[in-house]
């Protein structure tokens, strides 16, 4: 969940900034989607990647408190 959290957050992030500093079409042509697209999908695996790391120290941190079905560091699923 956080990871699709920080990926909506990223998105519309990326968003306001092409809308706001929109020179890019000037710079670099018809290339400037091609760019923007590329760009948005390295912002997509970054806030994928930090949501599951996310997700795993929260699930650590539950199994360290002792909750049933957390699994600790290293542990694999049943």
């Amino acid at each position: 969940m956080p990871g699709v959290v920080f990926w909506a957050i990223a998105s519309g992030a990326l968003r306001l900034t092409l809308h706001f500093f929109n020179s890019y079409r000037k710079t670099y042509g018809s290339l400037g989607a091609v760019i923007i697209l590329m760009v948005w999908f390295y912002v997509t695996g970054l806030s994928f990647l930090l949501g599951s790391q996310l997700n795993a120290a929260i699930e650590h941190a539950a199994a360290e408190h002792g909750h049933v079905e957390a699994k600790a560091p290293g542990d694999k699923a049943a």
